[in-house]
């Protein structure tokens, strides 16, 4: 396999018409510091000067390019964790306000890539939560009959039902509607300049060293402190959306697994091969965790996610690259055989941070006065990243709402 090792988003867009920002540089006093510039900073970035806030965003290396870079682009109408597992941690009725929000939010967030006009290949597609013939299809029976009875969307699919949609063999599935695809990429460069022209102030190249707070008894009333190598920014507040806390944060690592996940691109598909697979509105997400995820790509390619393992030491990625782009390939060819012997034209590894309980973390934490997170989105879809904005916004304005709990530290 002589795949290209790196991600396909970054890939197809040619360095020169990369934009750059410039490095953080002095001193700079805003409302609200973001630190993180990958999907989730700037989605909220924009939110958040839209919304009339001075805000500066801070990125350590290139806007988008770390793990918004690595994800494979899709939005999804519903929570990470399946609608059981929400009912058994929550009840029924936070299960249902958490559904609500996932859907209302993804729905939103095509909706607001559209209305800013961002060039990111937003496709509308409906997903297929799908279980292979390998897999006993009970549980996922189990997840259709409480969506009937809560009245929440999800048409489930027999054994057979599923085969013949899906094109291959399944124990089942539950076809949603209203999901997306997209450029991650491509789409948080149109949402970081979509908040400059709201005059948030953007920096790249320039990692956090340290974030101080007020001292003495005023401490609550003085500003916050964000530290670079050759630059300071004050702020009231500072929001955290750098996927799992940095060393700044290690007292709640323990509520976060850094892993990492591999995705391939194969090349481009034939009109004869593509007959034989199912057809471009579909995205197939397997109902396992972790499982596995398909994907097609405007240009006939399928993307292919999945095989999670614990985070390697960095003189061990490239081998394991190698090693779990190949098996990835050998699983799609056994998912669908017309594949087999078909290249992979990109291979990549995403390293991500996965919640205690599935679900990201958004909102304050006790222990970090005046701090807000969005962490532990690594298994959530990429349009999240509109919920997480919008329930950091309402902390800001100090107008959250009790259902905002529901994602917060407390839960």
């Amino acid at each position: 396999m002589s795949a290209r090792m790196r991600p396909y988003w970054t890939s197809r867009l040619a360095e020169s018409r990369k934009p750059r920002f410039p490095s953080l540089r002095g001193h700079v006093d805003v409302e609200v510091a973001i630190v993180g510039g990958g999907l989730f900073g700037c989605t909220t970035a924009y939110v958040l000067a839209a919304a009339g806030v001075r805000v500066a965003l801070i990125e350590a290396k290139r806007i988008g390019q770390q793990a918004t870079a690595a994800a494979p682009g899709v939005i999804v109408p519903e929570p990470a964790v399946p609608l059981v597992t929400l009912d058994a941690m929550h009840g029924r009725r936070a299960a249902r306000a958490a559904w609500e929000m996932s859907r209302r939010a993804a729905l939103d967030f095509a909706a607001l890539l559209r209305r800013l006009g961002v060039r990111a290949e937003l496709e509308p597609v409906e997903i297929a939560n799908y279980l292979s013939a390998r897999e006993e299809g009970r549980e996922l029976e189990r997840e259709g009959r409480l969506r009937r009875e809560m009245g929440i969307e999800g048409q489930w699919l027999t054994a057979a039902r599923a085969s013949a949609q899906l094109r291959t063999e399944s124990s089942g599935a539950i076809r949603v509607k209203a999901g997306a695809t997209f450029d991650p990429y491509r789409a948080s460069l149109g949402l970081v300049r979509a908040a400059k022209s709201h005059r948030a102030k953007i920096f790249e190249g320039s990692p956090v060293v340290a974030i101080k707070q007020g001292g003495g008894r005023a401490r609550d009333a003085m500003p916050l402190q964000i530290s670079t190598a050759r630059g300071l920014v004050t702020a009231s507040k500072v929001i955290v959306t750098t996927g799992g806390p940095t060393r700044l944060f290690r007292p709640i690592t323990r509520r976060f697994t850094p892993l990492v996940t591999y995705r391939v691109v194969t090349e481009p598909l034939s009109a004869a091969l593509r007959h034989h697979l199912p057809a471009s509105p579909f995205v197939l997400r397997e109902a396992t965790c972790p499982g596995h995820l398909l994907r097609w790509t405007r240009d006939h390619r399928l993307l292919f996610a999945g095989v999670e393992r614990l985070r390697l030491p960095e003189r061990s990625r490239p081998a394991a690259l190698v090693q779990h782009s190949a098996q990835l390939m050998y699983e799609l060819s056994l998912l669908y055989p017309d594949l087999s012997g078909i290249r992979a034209d990109y291979a990549w590894d995403a390293r991500i941070s996965a919640s205690d309980d599935g679900l990201p973390r958004i909102g304050p934490h006790r222990h970090y006065p005046r701090h807000l997170f969005a962490l532990g989105a690594g298994r959530a879809d990429d349009g999240s990243a509109l919920l997480a904005a919008s329930i950091l916004l309402r902390h800001v304005t100090g107008t959250a709402e009790k259902q905002d709990a529901l994602w917060g530290f407390g839960r």
